[in-house]
């Protein structure tokens, strides 16, 4: 029995004139639920004397149309008509009209056939529809314009809660008179996807006829076009760059594209007229990751500029935490009444300052941790002597002198004995046997103490990501690595592109992180800062940090390199021997966890394996403590991502939902709440004991 089997004919029609106003833009509301300036199909709404119109849609505030249902066997005559267009000549007083004493669009519907007539031409005869008009087609009929009345509902498919909450909320920004606005989202949720969806409502259904799109480097350009060529969530399901002309600032005539993707460095180059060097995807050095100091002045941009002040209506600044924009803010303060939407996973004082503390959406690395789009992370800490005390250097010691300038070698011995500090490892000196020392423990860690159930096979460690202090250190830690992992294959050779070194000097990026991504034989990649923003590695399960960061911005950035979700199929395509991805771990040479920075450590550190069973009952007696809260959280997430969408099993969520009332996410919903608002007591072991050993998942 069908759940429409006891409707009346009337209730059967109004459920398919209701899909059809909204498959055109409308939101249906009720007179109580109305929204001013929003495109609405109110129902039952009031009409003169008594009578009420069984939809009267508005635009900007004012009606522009009425429609008139009736059953499915209505044929939708004369008597219907007359019923409609009288309802069209007699609003109430107190509406919004865009013309004087009428509404101007009149609709006659069944279900099957609409029927339409505009009352500007009173003489003319109703055309059948094949479809519903949609806002901006009805402003069109009208002759009128409109700033924002003719964005339609925002249709949810295929968009992430968070990215449809922070493009509703940016558009009711805009409707509140505001052009600023900072979306704060997690690595991986989509931020460019939201730029995408942003940039094509503005452009098809305002005024908007220019985006510029502000990326922070150069090779994260070709990507953002990529993304914005083949976005298809628009009216007929075609790709954006069939609809707009879509440039990646290469050349200047590239500056005349409807979509326009650059650096601010470039746009700056054609807004004052310099010559713009096309350098294709090329890197910037390290040097250019490196924040501006502070109270550099801004750049000047002279009297001779090469585009008006409202060449771009709408703006996205990605990563837009970073203080270079401080220095270049004048150049986007030049285009003074385009509206701008930063983007940002880690916002700074600076960003919420110049976003007017606008936020429209807050999405936090726990959010999605819950929600399946990330993985949590786990802490294994490797400690040396040097990397805790620093060391020495014997007198009469051979030493390597290396020219910063030039790179060229020149071998000397030490007259005296040299002391080093642990601030100087690294930097200027590069202890060999320290950089062997951690990698050689990390080794014997990967399959005795981090993915122990893992076949062990050498040829497919799981891929790990170095984050080197300089270019040379990188050098040092590949011929390192190769060495020490060298000595688990035959003749102590890694297999070729076994490890590989991705920063500026390493030749072209996008393919080295592309062969990072998709090769088997790729396992160890050594950076600095050219893979710490913006950059995808879904199959990476180990971020090694040889580098300490002091910034927690430029932390959380490099750290939400191994966070992305990957299917299981896909990750064992390139990792044979992995069965899923169900965290990531960060391997802390240096102390970057234990450092004084605003991201809490509270995932477990070097424990092994405990499973929810054993947790479960450390918790029944008592053992509450932030780690195996922590650990809870992230199994009760894991477990409802899981299950939820899965054809075969999650018919066992649904029996756990009815007989318990919830769902597993519940749980870390409200833990992950009481971590936020720092409500949990504080925690005393009923055992006392330590030295527990976890590992992970």
């Amino acid at each position: 029995m069908s759940v429409f089997d006891n409707l009346l004919p009337e209730q059967l029609a109004r459920i398919k004139i209701d899909k059809q106003l909204v498959e055109a833009g409308w939101d249906i509301v009720t007179r109580e639920e109305y929204v001013p300036f929003h495109a609405q199909a109110v129902k039952e709404a009031l009409m003169a004397g008594t009578t009420e119109s069984d939809y009267l849609l508005f635009v900007d505030n004012k009606a522009i149309a009425v429609v008139e249902a009736k059953r499915e066997e209505s044929n939708l005559g004369d008597v219907v008509a007359e019923q409609a267009e009288n309802y069209s000549r007699t609003p109430k007083k107190w509406y919004g009209l865009w013309f004087d004493g009428m509404i101007p669009l009149v609709y006659l519907a069944n279900g099957k056939k609409i029927y339409f007539k505009n009352m500007l031409d009173p003489d003319s005869e109703y055309v059948e529809l094949s479809k519903m008009h949609s806002p901006k087609k009805m402003l069109n009929l009208i002759g009128a314009q409109s700033n924002l009345g003719a964005l339609p509902r925002i249709d949810r498919g295929g968009l992430r809660d968070c990215q449809y909450r922070a493009e509703t909320e940016f558009e009711n920004s805009l409707r509140s008179g505001k052009k600023k606005a900072l979306a704060v989202l997690a690595t991986g949720s989509g931020k460019t996807y939201l730029a995408c969806l942003a940039a094509y409502r503005l452009l098809n259904y305002t005024p908007v006829d220019r985006v510029l799109f502000l990326v922070d480097r150069n090779n994260l350009a070709k990507q953002t076009k990529n993304e914005f060529s083949t976005f298809d969530k628009t009216e007929n399901g075609m790709t954006l760059n069939t609809l707009y002309r879509i440039n990646r600032l290469a050349k200047q005539d590239d500056i005349n594209g409807d979509v326009v993707i650059s650096t601010i460095q470039k746009l700056f180059a054609v807004l004052t007229g310099n010559n713009l060097i096309d350098d294709g995807d090329g890197d910037e050095s390290e040097d250019y990751f490196k924040d501006e100091p502070e109270n550099e002045p801004e750049v000047e941009l002279g009297n001779d500029l090469k585009l008006p002040q409202d060449y771009f209506k709408f703006i996205v600044v990605d990563e837009c935490h970073r203080s270079i924009y401080g220095k270049w803010r004048s150049v986007l303060n030049y285009f003074k009444d385009a509206i701008v939407l930063g983007l940002t996973a880690t916002p700074t004082e600076e960003a919420y300052a110049f976003f007017n503390k606008n936020v429209v959406e807050k999405y936090t690395y726990e959010d999605s941790v819950l929600d399946g789009v990330n993985v949590p992370f786990r802490i294994f800490d490797i400690e040396t002597r040097r990397t805790v005390q620093g060391g020495e250097i014997d007198a009469n010691s051979p030493i390597t002198e290396v020219s910063r300038r030039t790179q060229t070698e020149k071998e000397i011995t030490t007259g005296n004995t040299v002391i080093y500090t642990n601030d100087a490892l690294d930097r200027s000196v590069y202890d060999r046997g320290q950089i062997k020392q951690v990698l050689m423990t990390y080794r014997d860690a990967i399959y005795a103490d981090l993915y122990p159930e893992r076949e062990e096979k050498w040829e497919y460690i799981p891929k790990t990501l170095i984050f080197a202090k300089n270019d040379k250190h990188a050098d040092e830690i590949v011929k390192a690595a190769k060495e020490v992992f060298g000595e688990k294959f035959a003749n102590n050779e890694v297999p070729e592109g076994f490890v590989q070194k991705i920063t500026y000097s390493a030749g072209d990026s996008n393919q080295l992180i592309s062969n990072l991504n998709y090769e088997k034989n790729f396992r160890i990649a050594v950076t600095v800062t050219l893979v710490a923003t913006g950059t995808d590695v879904k199959p990476l399960e180990v971020v090694l940090f040889m580098s300490d960061v002091k910034s927690d911005v430029l932390y959380t950035q490099m750290k939400g390199r191994g966070c992305r979700t990957l299917n299981d199929d896909k990750l064992k395509e390139v990792t044979p021997n992995a069965a899923s991805k169900e965290c990531f771990y960060i391997v802390d040479a240096v102390g970057v966890t234990k450092g004084e920075k605003t991201i809490p450590r509270t995932s477990p550190t070097n424990k092994k394996k405990m499973s929810l069973k054993d947790l479960l009952e450390h918790l029944s007696h008592g053992e509450v403590s932030d780690e195996n809260l922590t650990l809870l959280r992230d199994y009760c997430s894991l477990i409802t991502n899981r299950y939820k969408n899965n054809v075969l099993f999650s018919r066992h969520l649904d029996e756990f939902i009815d007989k318990f009332g919830y769902s597993p996410v519940a749980i870390s919903e409200q833990i992950q709440t009481a971590f936020t608002s720092g409500t949990l007591p504080l925690y005393e072991n009923p055992s006392a004991e330590i030295g527990i050993v976890w590992e992970c998942l």
